[in-house]
């Protein structure tokens, strides 16, 4: 291995009242080298980076040796260093783009700040090399010109669009290493592929090195050179990225492949699901249209007459890129969104979601932003509970721990802050708070992006179970097709706005009729990414 450009020794970083978050892990990183971080929720992932980035909350304590090129200098040691060489040296892209951008700032001002920043420019200046930062993050090829995208607010944007900006963002300083917290998590399988492919061409192009943390398995082993796997703030093992995935040799190791639910055209190692009894108390979306008001004037179709149809204990999956409509469908369904014709009924009459809240819940894609930051997880479970269940006092607090629970949190989670909890937490207690009005259908909008492989697939045994007691059924859109795959019985594909093809959900992504399914489908990461084959352990000579 080269000489790392990042040596870290001994980390060790505590909470008060808790234990060790990380404990005692060692590292290096090597110029152009990609370096995966795996491991469940909790196990020390993005605390590892906070730490190296110098920003974790202020109670915690960080002890190790931590040195870029060998230079003297420990930067755990003291801020002060580390200020010289953050946004600089080191830039990060952080897990939820659209919580790190200002809502009320266009996206060309707050680039221009952080250039300003770290490039002393003067404003005229700096908007030249905001241009020239969204040019090379790829957005004019999705759209309007940089200028246009400067222009725009972070809410106009995509995922995938905000994902990108916030690559910009990093890579301000011409930083040499960048950090990158789940970058991918809630994109869909081609905007996913065309950030990969950034964040890659970056590693060739520049040299630059990237620490990259997922709980996604196949994008660990598609996009690393090395992969270390952490359990509970300790390193379990380490290795070549794809050695680690064909052939673990740790048991914890072992349990997160097996619990990864990768997309395979093999439906006979797919888990075999009940056979679902539709028809009566059916919910029906017919004919739906919706369009909203487009930037610089017009109107935008997001729905261009879709009919759909969830019946009690059935789980529908509903794929396709970022801006099908997915989402608008699933707000209609739930009420946050009304359609500008169509028709919505229940089991054969007029549905009025807002009047009948109860029968309908959703789990939103950004659990963060659904949460309001000044209240407990506690608190915000037991609003529905009263609302909606007229339940108070102690028989509230009993179902707000029995809640958690079976969503696999500790209820003693519940005093926490949303902000104090981590991603997979805050989903799973996005969950649980649907589930507490007792609804007959969910609306799962990306419900487990976010969570690490084995959570996930309690989340999804969890979402199962209710399914075959309660006769609960599942609009679930997502953009993981091993999930659909492993979940839904029925599978419709969208693209702007309109139905492309629906059927079985075997039928659909084993063998797709639609240029556009298999296009989908082709966009999975699937062993090492194929740009990648050309340098494969080149950094590890």
């Amino acid at each position: 291995m080269s000489k790392p450009v990042l040596q870290l020794d001994d980390l060790m970083v505590r909470f008060p009242g808790s234990p060790p978050a990380v404990d005692g892990l060692s590292l290096g990183l090597a110029p152009g080298e990609v370096l995966s971080l795996v491991g469940e929720s909790g196990s020390g992932k993005s605390t590892t980076l906070h730490a190296i980035a110098g920003l974790l909350p202020r109670d915690a304590v960080a002890t190790g040796d931590l040195r870029l090129d060998g230079r003297p200098g420990n930067l755990l040691a003291t801020n002060a260093d580390r200020r010289g060489i953050a946004g600089r040296e080191i830039g990060m892209i952080f897990q939820n783009p659209g919580a790190s951008l200002n809502p009320v700032l266009t996206i060309g001002s707050q680039l221009d700040e952080i250039v300003t920043a770290h490039r002393e420019l003067r404003r005229d200046a700096a908007r030249a090399v905001t241009e020239e930062l969204i040019d090379a993050v790829g957005l004019p090829r999705m759209g309007p010109q940089a200028k246009d995208w400067a222009r725009a607010f972070p809410h106009q944007l995509s995922g995938g669009q905000k994902q990108r900006i916030a690559i910009a963002a990093a890579l301000v300083g011409n930083p040499r290493i960048l950090l990158a917290d789940e970058p991918t998590t809630a994109l869909d399988a081609t905007v996913q592929a065309q950030i990969l492919d950034l964040i890659l061409q970056l590693v060739d192009e520049r040299g630059i090195a990237v620490m990259f943390v997922t709980h996604d398995l196949g994008v660990a082993a598609a996009v690393g050179d090395r992969m270390i796997v952490l359990k509970d703030g300790r390193l379990v093992e380490e290795g070549a990225a794809r050695t680690l995935v064909r052939n673990p040799g740790a048991e914890y190791t072992r349990e997160l492949v097996s619990a990864s639910l990768p997309f395979t055209r093999d439906f006979s190692v797919v888990r075999k699901r009940d056979g679902v009894s539709v028809g009566a108390g059916a919910l029906k979306l017919s004919n739906v249209h919706r369009r909203f008001a487009a930037r610089g004037g017009g109107r935008v179709q997001a729905l261009g007459g879709v009919t759909l149809t969830l019946s009690p204990g059935e789980i529908v999956g509903l794929i396709g890129e970022s801006g099908s409509g997915k989402t608008t469908l699933g707000r209609i369904a739930v009420g946050l969104e009304r359609a500008d014709s169509g028709s919505l009924t229940l089991d054969g009459r007029a549905f009025q979601p807002a009047a009948e809240r109860s029968l309908v819940q959703m789990v939103f894609q950004d659990p963060l932003a659904c949460f309001n930051p000044r209240q407990s997880i506690a608190r915000a479970l037991t609003h529905p509970l009263r609302c909606l269940r007229g339940m108070g006092g102690k028989s509230a607090k009993q179902q707000i721990s029995a809640l958690m629970e079976g969503v696999g949190l500790d209820p003693r989670l519940g005093k926490r802050m949303p902000h104090q909890l981590s991603g997979g937490q805050l989903q799973r207690a996005a969950i649980a708070r649907a589930l507490a009005a007792q609804p007959h259908f969910l609306v799962c909008d990306e419900a487990v992006a976010s969570l690490d492989v084995s959570i996930r697939a309690q989340v999804l045994d969890l979402l199962e179970d209710l399914r075959k007691r309660q006769g609960l059924g599942l609009l679930f859109i997502s953009h993981d097709l091993g999930v659909v795959q492993q979940i839904a019985d029925r599978t419709i594909v969208m693209r702007n706005g309109i139905e492309v093809e629906s059927g079985p959900t075997a039928s659909i992504l084993s063998a797709p009729r639609e240029a556009y399914t298999q296009q989908l489908l082709a966009s999975v990461p699937s062993g090492l990414h194929p740009w990648r084959e050309s340098r494969a352990g080149s950094v590890l000579a």
